[in-house]
């Protein structure tokens, strides 16, 4: 049994493109080699392709979008979105404040975001920031150390 060793792509297709050095060998090769035979062939489809001059025209393909018309475009629909959520906020809001969660379910198109931003700009001022822990307190739920025990426990009986 013979192993046969196979030409590198790279030398077949210089050989297709009709510019390898090793041509000689590589026909003698191409003989008895099916398999680099018919590599041979996809590489001169290839080159006849390269040879097209269509392969060559750049077609120009259609400019992208601008970042800054969708950034505007985005822009767009949150001031719609924010000025339909402030008439629905403003109507739901009115009376009583048990009301207030029926009135704004009632409202078309009350599952917006900006709904939602207009219920946060309503909350914001009356959310005041926590004040700052003091250090030098220290909580009476802390366990205190049992450095002065006397005596051992004892258990309890009934």
């Amino acid at each position: 049994m013979t192993t046969t060793s196979h030409i590198d792509e790279f030398a077949l297709f210089e050989y297709a493109e009709g510019t390898s050095e090793q041509r000689e060998e590589i026909e003698a090769h191409l003989a008895d080699c099916l398999e680099c035979a018919t590599s041979i062939g996809e590489h001169r489809r290839f080159v006849a392709a390269l040879g097209q001059p269509a392969v060559w025209q750049i077609t120009p393909e259609p400019a992208p979008k601008s970042r800054i018309t969708d950034l505007l475009s985005i822009n767009g629909r949150i001031e719609r979105e924010d000025a339909a959520g402030a008439a629905i906020v403003e109507d739901a809001l009115t009376g009583p404040t048990a009301w207030w969660r029926t009135r704004l379910r009632k409202a078309e198109g009350w599952r917006t975001a900006g709904v939602v931003r207009q219920l946060l700009e309503r909350v914001r001022p009356t959310m005041a920031p926590a004040p700052p822990p003091t250090p030098s307190a220290s909580p009476s739920w802390r366990w205190k150390s049992r450095t002065s025990s006397t005596s051992p426990s004892t258990p309890r009986t009934s």
